[in-house]
């Protein structure tokens, strides 16, 4: 009998393990109606949006300048995400419960003159250019996400660069990408610009606090410059596409005598 019991116990644990395991498959929401660049990451990776692409517990949305798009719920609860916000998916009864809080990102890409700075962004600003790559790539990490699209919007072409090459020789080349599209295209292509001319023969490279990479060094993190031009290419043509034409309906002609 007891060996009996424990079967039964045994398989209502799997079935309940089944079933939150499928659970956790199932989308909480939908993006939909997409307008301009819209990312949405997880953790510290971004990639560019899709219009219908399910959203799960832990993605963030975030619409930069410009941009904008719907996050339509399982149950049908539906929040706009204006430019320049940021949302963070939970459950699917997020919408209806009121806890679908929109952040806004403080003008990111557009930075509003007499703008306050969150109080960590602020920090590591002030910080900035003591940190080596490490620490400086953990400080990054250790904000959250509207505070690092104002981090972002905050730091000049050169301290931008650092932080780039700082993310993809401490957290690699999908981490550098993500990083990369939160900037607009120009400046994106202005610090892939920066990086090559840094990795070319003969460049004094780059100092990131105490530590100097040189230019072999920078070279041999070919992929910061090669991978990060398609990710920007292919952000550019996700976020301008034309929206697809609707070809003309033909009407048939009541008074037209059937064949």
């Amino acid at each position: 009998m007891r060996i009996r019991y424990t079967r039964v116990g045994l398989t209502l644990t799997l079935a309940g393990y089944v079933a939150v395991a499928a659970s956790a498959a199932v989308p909480s929401a939908t993006l939909k109606q997409l307008q301009g660049r819209v990312l949405v990451g997880h953790d510290t990776a971004m990639k560019t949006a899709q219009d219908g692409m399910p959203l799960y517990p832990g993605n963030r949305v975030v619409a930069v300048a410009g941009a904008g798009a719907r996050v339509v719920y399982a149950n049908g609860c539906t929040v706009a995400l204006p430019a320049n916000s940021v949302l963070t998916i939970e459950g699917a009864d997020q919408c209806r419960a009121g806890r679908a809080l929109v952040r806004t990102t403080a003008g990111f890409q557009g930075k509003a003159i007499g703008q306050t700075l969150d109080p960590a962004v602020s920090s590591l600003v002030g910080q900035f250019n003591m940190l080596n790559p490490e620490p400086l790539v953990t400080a990054y990490n250790g904000l959250n996400a509207a505070q690092q699209l104002q981090l972002v919007g905050t730091l000049s072409e050169s301290q931008l660069t650092n932080l780039y090459v700082a993310i993809g020789s401490v957290s690699g080349e999908s981490a550098a990408e993500g990083f990369l599209l939160l900037l607009p295209a120009a400046q994106a292509n202005a610090v892939v610009a920066a990086v090559a001319s840094a990795g070319a023969a003969g460049a004094a490279g780059l100092t990131i606090g105490a530590v100097t990479l040189g230019a072999a060094q920078i070279a041999a993190l070919g992929f910061l410059t090669v991978g990060a031009i398609a990710a920007i290419n292919e952000s550019e043509e996700n976020g301008q596409q034309p929206p697809p034409q609707q070809q003309p309906q033909q009407q048939e002609d009541p008074n037209a005598s059937a064949p």
